[in-house]
């Protein structure tokens, strides 16, 4: 997706970079709102897929026509 390397677009990858935020977002017990922009070409909607996944309590909504600034 936009053209970004493997390294940018790869969960595994993500995770190696993120030191222990994956832990503390898993073992949250409050919920958890993540607001995403849909046209993000810093930080990509697929991460935010995939924080809703690993963490319990979450709602992912999505912004369509937003960006990063």
């Amino acid at each position: 997706f936009r053209h970004l390397p493997e390294s940018e677009t790869s969960f595994e990858g993500y995770i190696q970079t993120q030191d222990g935020m994956f832990i503390r977002i898993w073992l949250a017990k409050a919920p958890i709102l993540l607001i995403w922009a849909a046209n993000d070409p810093t930080v990509p909607i697929e991460r935010g897929v995939a924080l809703q996944r690993i963490a319990r309590h979450a709602d992912l909504h999505v912004l369509g026509d937003a960006s990063h600034w």
